[in-house]
């Protein structure tokens, strides 16, 4: 089954109609900046218009940082593949998923907010992050997915405890769930919670705090429905905060940690 993993952001209203076009342009390559010698670019080669929105295939640089006996440290321009979703359906309409690892994803935000702001010539951030409110919703949450079979939570208040990742069948049933969770003194933060999908087959996807999603069950590489439908249940129990993405701009040393 395919692994994948996306993040969640929202795009900024004030400039939408800006953000919106720049994502739709296809054939179109962004450069960011030379580092190191190499043009750090992104290219928007493909965009499929589905029943959710429109879905865009790019290619992003990223820059690594390689040892040898011969050579010694040196770096190396590699490109690696995203895909984004646009949603232009109620009730997740301009949100947006970026499909890729986290690291992925950090490279191509920062890029992107960038260039965004040096071609637009604006202080707008261009995407909001997003929250997922895990415990704070999770009574309206543990009704839309029942069955839930991961649960991570730190900073729980116990002498003998103070992380927990707990895995299982019907986790909200549980004590454990009780204690680390609905507890006031005890209860922790929840880092994430394993979802029960019924679909093709019964399958766990994983929603962090972060405003991730992400499954080692995978139908194909990109779900927009799956993600979709997440979403749409998010916002039914208003577990979705948004804020100001946190940005800095790229250096040699974030591209090579």
């Amino acid at each position: 089954m395919p692994i994948w993993s996306c993040t969640i952001y929202q795009i900024n209203p004030t400039v939408s109609e800006d953000v919106k076009k720049m994502l739709q342009t296809v054939n179109k390559e962004y450069t960011y900046k030379n580092i190191e010698g190499y043009k750090l670019t992104f290219y928007i080669h493909s965009r499929h218009q589905n029943k959710y929105g429109q879905l865009m295939e790019i290619a992003v640089d990223d820059l690594l940082k390689l040892y040898n006996r011969e050579r010694g440290t040196y770096y190396a321009k590699i490109t690696f593949d995203i895909a984004l979703q646009l949603f232009q359906r109620e009730p997740v309409n301009n949100f947006i998923a970026i499909f890729g690892n986290s690291r992925q994803v950090r490279i191509f935000r920062m890029q992107f907010t960038e260039v965004f702001r040096r071609e637009k010539r604006t202080p707008e951030f261009p995407l909001f992050s997003v929250r997922f409110l895990l415990r704070e919703r999770e009574s309206c949450l543990r009704k839309e997915f029942p069955d839930m079979r991961e649960i991570n939570v730190s900073n729980i208040r116990d002498i003998y405890v103070s992380k927990a990742v707990i895995r299982g069948s019907f986790l909200e049933e549980s004590p454990e769930y009780s204690k680390y969770i609905l507890d006031e003194e005890i209860g922790g933060i929840v880092r994430h919670f394993g979802v029960t999908i019924r679909d093709i087959k019964e399958r766990v996807i994983i929603l962090t705090s972060d405003g991730r999603i992400h499954t080692r069950m995978g139908r194909e590489p990109v779900e927009v429905d799956t993600v979709c439908m997440i979403l749409s249940k998010l916002k039914q129990c208003d577990a979705m905060r948004v804020g100001l993405a946190r940005y800095r701009s790229l250096s040699l040393n974030t591209y090579c940690t």
